[in-house]
């Protein structure tokens, strides 16, 4: 009976130890990627558009511009036509 709580016990903390160096390795790549990009970087202005997304990319992901027009009526074919 000991044997069983023992082994589940160090069985949990198996599983717990790994999904805490899966955590770690991710935070630490991305802190290495961070440093790289830090000592590639001539300033900090370079630093900064090498961290961030651009916003043209971002913007291009929310907004869908497919419009199904054979099930639209007239006043959604005008706002799409206003919007381009």
């Amino acid at each position: 009976m000991n044997d069983i709580v023992g082994l589940s016990i160090l069985g949990i903390l198996c599983i717990f130890q790994s999904i805490e160096r899966y955590v770690y390795q991710k935070d630490m790549t991305n802190k290495l990627n961070d440093a790289i990009k830090a000592v590639m970087s001539r300033n900090i202005n370079e630093y900064i558009a090498a961290t961030n997304i651009p916003k043209s990319i971002q913007d291009s992901k929310k907004e869908n511009e497919e419009i199904d027009l054979s099930e639209s009526d007239d006043e959604t074919f005008d706002k799409a036509l206003k919007r381009m």
